[in-house]
Formats: structure tokens, C-alpha cells, sequence
């Protein structure tokens, strides 16, 4: 309790001291204090210690969880997190986060006292002393529970009836193979590349399906993951022998390799490889090679994928990753996409603490980058 008390005094001085400028007219230092903090009645804002243990809350946060201010303070902020989290240790991880780059951003569900959940926003950002060390960390969150409700019954919504389009294309792709061997048998060539365009119309819808049922999951409760340990370097050499052979029209150039065997969802790292691929290879129609380079690089795998085609706009770098994204209207009409590829692999690199991201000129190319860490 000392130790609260001394922190509390600690963070009073740092407050003057950051005000020093207002002149002695100016109101007392604590109708700033409730002005700004207790009046934003829609943000729950609380003070944390470098161990995360809340050292003040604001009225919003009493509202939003069920604790009264004697309650809360004193406790680690753990305790609004879920049985999940805690055991994934994200509490710490997030704290080690803000340490380490000043700030750190999520979006979760939380608990209420009453054991209820709430879906939230959340920043968290370092408060520094004079010497440049974290002193505090101010953690503000905002209830988003409403907003994810009607996304869950959106994506529930989407799930049902991605699922009844799926099982007549599955039952369509089935005949489609039974007539292409009896159109073999009969040697009827032109009837053959009918049934190939409209096994390859079969497969790209089945596609666009799968995607949607991925969004769902991860909205509602995230992807099943099968972890395993398996060769990477083979890996990549397989989606890219699958590719190539479903593509006449670019060269696949795969240079260097990794020497690494790595444990994940191997059908879930080969999703991300083969989005980004496939990518390059729609995005740059006037281009025959499209380059993947391997390489370790110190404790992370890092693929790379370079297409010379359009590039993209420093507007839409910003945008690439999230869910339905697409394209100018242009190329809407080129490209028919319903922009989830990028998102669900962004989704999976995350959840493997990986990264990726995307450099682009316009009108000269993009180079998509992928990279995993090696000891998960």
C-alpha cells in the first residue's frame, strides 16, 4: 500500500511538473485532472505501474466493469482479462509490448465483475520521466460490445449461407470430373476445355466460399489450428509447383532457402504463401515473372514476394489488410475479388506473432513480405 501511495505521489509531481507552463491564474490542477479525465464518461481510463497493477481509475472505468474505485485499485488490470488470455499470458505480453515501443493496441473481449463480457478497444501508451524511463502506463478503453454483436450476427449470417453454397459447388465439381472422363474416353478435345473453364469458374467461387467461412471463424472464435512440426523450404516448394502448374502466364522464381524445419499449421502458413503468390500473379496481367526469395534473418523466416506489375497507392497501403478491401473500380472490373486473401493472412500471421506487410511503387510493382518467427 506504501509502495501505491508512493507511486501515486510520484505521478502528482510528474503532472505539475508537465503543467509548469500554465500561469497562476489558471484553475487548480486537479479541475484539469477532472475535466479531461473523469469527463470522458465513454473511455475508461486507468493508470498502471511497469507491473501493471492499477494505480487510479477513472468514474467510466467503475461504470464499465462493475468496480468501485477502492475495488479496482491495487489490483493487477489482469483481472478484466479472460481465463484465455491470462493463460496465453497476454497481460505481460502486452505490457513488455508498451516497454519496449511505447504503446501497444488490441482489440478484445474483457470481463465485468459480474463475470459478463465486453468487447473492447484498447491503447495502451508509456508515461516517461525526465530520463526518458517508463514511469506508468496509461491504459484507455473503449466498449465496443454492440458493434461486435451485430458483426457476429453478420458473420453468423454469412457462415449459413456460405455453407449452403458450398455443398451444391462440391456436388457440381463431382460431375464435372465424371463428365471430363467420359469426354476422355470419347476424345471430344473441345468439350474438355469447355468442362476445364467450368471446373476453373468451380474452384474460384469455392474459393471466394472458404474465404468468407475464414472471416467468420476468426470474428466469432478464431481459427482451428493444427500445429506440426514440418520442412518449410518444402513447403514453399509445393505451393509454388501447384501454382505453376495452374498458371501458364508467369514464371514462378523461387531463390533461396531457409534449412529450416518450424512447428505450425502447415495447411495455414501454406494459405498465407499461396494468397500472396497469387496476388502478384493477378495484379501484374502485363508480367511474366513473379519472384519468392527465402531467407533467415536472425530468429524470423522471412518469404518475400515481388510482382512487376500496377503497385499500389500510398492511399491504399493503408487499407490493404482489412477485411472486403478491393481496388479502384478499374480494377474491380479486371480483378473480381471480394478482398479477404490478405485479410485471413494477416490474421494467421498474427496469431504465430509474425508480420506482414507490403513496399509498393504505383506503376512499377509490389513486394509483399512475410515472416514467421523460428522458436515459437
Amino acid at each position: 500500500m506504501q509502495k501505491l501511495q508512493s507511486d501515486r505521489r510520484i505521478l502528482r509531481k510528474k503532472i505539475k511538473q508537465n503543467l509548469s507552463h500554465i500561469n497562476k491564474k489558471s484553475p487548480p490542477l486537479t479541475v484539469y485532472y477532472e475535466t479531461v479525465i473523469e469527463g470522458l464518461k465513454d473511455y475508461s481510463i486507468c493508470l498502471l505501474d511497469v507491473k501493471g497493477i492499477v494505480l487510479h481509475c477513472n468514474q467510466a472505468t467503475e461504470v464499465l466493469f462493475g468496480y468501485k474505485k477502492e475495488e479496482f485499485i491495487g489490483q493487477k488490470i489482469s483481472i478484466v482479462y479472460t481465463e484465455e488470455d491470462k493463460k496465453a499470458k497476454k497481460p505481460e505480453r502486452e505490457i513488455r509490448t508498451v516497454l519496449r515501443n511505447g504503446a501497444s493496441e488490441h482489440e478484445s473481449w474483457a470481463v465485468r465483475r459480474d463475470g459478463s463480457l465486453l468487447w473492447a478497444s484498447g491503447v495502451l501508451r508509456a508515461i516517461y520521466d525526465e530520463n526518458g524511463k517508463v514511469q506508468f502506463i496509461a491504459k484507455i478503453l473503449r466498449d465496443l460490445t454492440d458493434a461486435k454483436q451485430i458483426e457476429i450476427e453478420k458473420d453468423e449470417f454469412v457462415s449459413i449461407v456460405s455453407h449452403e453454397l458450398k455443398n451444391p459447388l462440391t456436388s457440381m465439381m463431382g460431375f464435372t470430373q465424371l463428365l471430363k472422363k467420359r469426354l476422355k474416353i470419347l476424345n471430344d478435345k473441345e468439350s474438355l476445355q469447355y468442362v476445364d473453364r467450368l471446373n476453373a469458374q468451380l474452384n474460384r467461387q469455392t474459393r471466394l466460399i472458404t474465404n468468407l467461412l475464414d472471416k467468420s471463424k476468426i470474428r466469432a472464435q478464431g481459427f482451428d489450428f493444427h500445429d506440426r512440426l514440418f520442412d518449410f523450404d518444402r513447403l514453399i516448394s509445393s505451393v509454388i509447383h501447384d501454382l505453376q502448374r495452374a498458371n501458364t502466364t508467369h514464371k514462378i522464381t523461387l531463390k533461396g532457402k531457409s534449412g529450416q524445419k518450424i512447428r505450425a499449421d502447415k495447411e495455414r502458413i501454406g494459405q498465407v504463401i499461396q494468397n500472396i503468390i497469387s496476388n502478384a500473379i493477378k495484379y501484374s496481367p502485363e508480367e511474366k515473372e513473379v519472384i519468392v526469395k527465402v531467407k533467415k534473418a536472425k530468429d524470423n523466416l522471412v518469404i518475400s514476394v515481388q510482382d512487376f506489375g500496377m503497385g499500389i497507392s500510398q492511399q491504399n497501403l493503408k487499407k490493404i489488410f482489412t477485411p472486403f478491401f478491393r481496388a479502384t473500380v478499374a480494377q474491380r472490373e479486371s480483378f473480381p475479388s471480394i478482398g479477404l486473401g490478405l485479410y485471413i493472412s494477416a490474421e494467421i500471421a498474427r496469431h504465430y506473432n509474425g508480420k506482414i506487410w507490403v513496399e509498393s511503387t504505383e506503376g512499377k510493382g509490389s513486394t509483399f513480405y512475410f515472416s514467421l518467427p523460428i522458436n515459437q
